[in-house]
């Protein structure tokens, strides 16, 4: 599903949605993608939402996930469960410390 691409206002709200205290923006963000891609969802037929967790250390230093806040608030407008279906096992590197490919 895509929202827009990553450049200007929306890539400083993603950004932003990772700092504590932006669940409104994250809830916001997510209305807007379910507004843009409604009929694409209902076609689809969405058992449930998977969102993919952060690695307990650092859930614990940010003190919130976005991924689970986008996910719950996308599940909640199109009327499907969050399923907490994953796991992190090990502490990965951040994307913004990965070398392009």
């Amino acid at each position: 599903m895509l929202l827009g691409t990553y450049a200007d206002d929306l890539r400083e709200a993603l950004l932003r949605i990772k700092r504590p205290g932006s669940e409104h923006l994250a809830r916001a963000l997510a209305a807007l993608l379910v507004e843009k891609q409604q009929s694409a969802l209902d076609a689809i037929g969405i058992d449930g939402g998977v969102p993919v967790p952060m690695h307990w250390w650092r859930r614990a230093c940010r003190g919130t996930s976005n991924a689970d806040e986008v996910a719950r608030a996308i599940a909640g407008r199109i009327g499907a469960p969050v399923v907490p279906a994953l796991v992190r096992a090990r502490a990965t590197r951040r994307q913004n410390e990965l070398l392009p490919e």
